[in-house]
C-alpha cells in the first residue's frame, strides 16, 4: 500500500489540516534566510515551499484549510490563485486573526471544533521532510492523547494538533524562542493534557538550513523507492536551485 492510501485509510470525516501561510511579500517572509541571499529571493524560496505542502497535502481525505495572513482581498487573491498554479483545487481559505501566533492558532482550532470537527491538525510550510505519513500518525494519536507535537530541531513544533478545545496550550509561550516546544509541553503538564510526540525535523529558517535540505533531497531522491515521493523532492530540488542566490550558496557550501 502506497503512503497515499495509507494516509487515505486512517482519514475519517470531521478531521481538518490547518496550513499557516503568509503572503510573500519580500521582505516580510524568511526574514533570517534572507540574511544569506536577499529578500526577493528568500520570497521565491518561501513560495515554492508552500506550493510543496500545497501539493503534498492537499489530496489527502480531509478537509485543508489555507489559513492565510493578511486577512485582505489582495491576500485571499493571490492564495486562490497559487493554489490553481499548484494544481491544488481541494484546500477551503480561512484567514488568520490578528493576534499572536497562539491566539492565531488557538483561533483556528476553536472554529473548527465549533464546526463539529473532532481531530485538528496545524501545520507551517517550513519542514519540507514533513510526510503524509506523519500528518497521518498525528491524527492517528489524538484518538488517545488531546495534544499532539512535530518537534523541530530548533527548540519548536512544525505541527500541533488537538482532539478538543485547549487554549491554554497556546498562552504565555515565548515565540519564535527555542523555549517554544518545552513551554508548551509544560503547559499541558499543567492542565493534565497528554502530549505525544512526532519525529523531529529541521525549520528551513538560515541559509545552513537550505544547503543541508538540498543535500538530503538530491540523497533522498536517488535512494527512495517511493516514485510519488521522488517525483516531489526531485521538483523541489530543481525549483529551490533554479534561483540564483540559492545556487550560488550551494557551490558556497560545497
Amino acid at each position: 500500500m502506497n503512503e497515499l492510501n495509507e494516509f487515505n485509510t486512517s482519514m475519517t470525516v470531521g478531521n481538518s489540516l490547518g496550513l499557516f501561510a503568509k503572503y510573500w511579500q519580500p521582505g516580510r517572509v524568511k526574514t533570517r534566510l534572507a540574511k544569506s541571499i536577499g529578500d526577493s529571493a528568500a520570497s521565491k524560496a518561501y513560495q515554492i515551499l508552500l506550493g510543496h505542502h500545497i501539493r503534498r497535502f492537499g489530496t489527502a481525505d480531509h478537509q485543508s484549510f489555507i489559513v492565510y495572513s493578511p486577512n485582505t482581498a489582495q491576500s485571499l487573491d493571490s492564495f486562490q490563485s497559487f493554489t490553481s498554479q499548484n494544481d491544488s483545487p481541494n484546500w477551503q481559505f480561512v484567514p488568520q486573526v490578528d493576534a499572536d501566533l497562539g491566539q492565531r492558532m488557538n483561533q483556528f482550532f476553536t472554529d473548527r471544533f465549533d464546526a463539529g470537527d473532532r481531530r485538528v491538525v496545524v501545520i507551517g510550510s517550513d519542514a519540507p521532510q514533513l510526510t503524509l505519513d506523519d500528518v497521518a500518525q498525528a491524527f492517528e494519536l489524538l484518538a488517545d492523547s488531546e495534544v499532539v507535537f512535530g518537534p523541530s530541531t530548533d527548540g519548536g513544533y512544525y505541527l500541533v494538533g488537538l482532539n478538543r478545545p485547549a487554549p491554554e496550550v497556546f498562552e504565555q509561550i515565548q515565540w519564535s524562542t527555542e523555549q517554544v516546544l518545552e513551554q508548551s509541553l509544560e503547559k499541558c503538564r499543567e492542565n493534565d493534557l497528554q502530549a505525544k510526540l512526532l519525529r523531529p525535523l529541521t525549520d528551513i529558517d538560515e541559509g545552513p538550513d537550505l544547503v543541508n535540505l538540498l543535500q538530503w533531497v538530491n540523497t533522498e531522491t536517488l535512494e527512495s523507492t517511493d516514485s510519488k515521493r521522488c517525483a516531489e523532492n526531485s521538483q523541489l530540488f530543481s525549483d529551490l536551485t533554479a534561483i540564483e542566490e540559492v545556487a550560488r550558496l550551494m557551490e558556497q557550501a560545497q
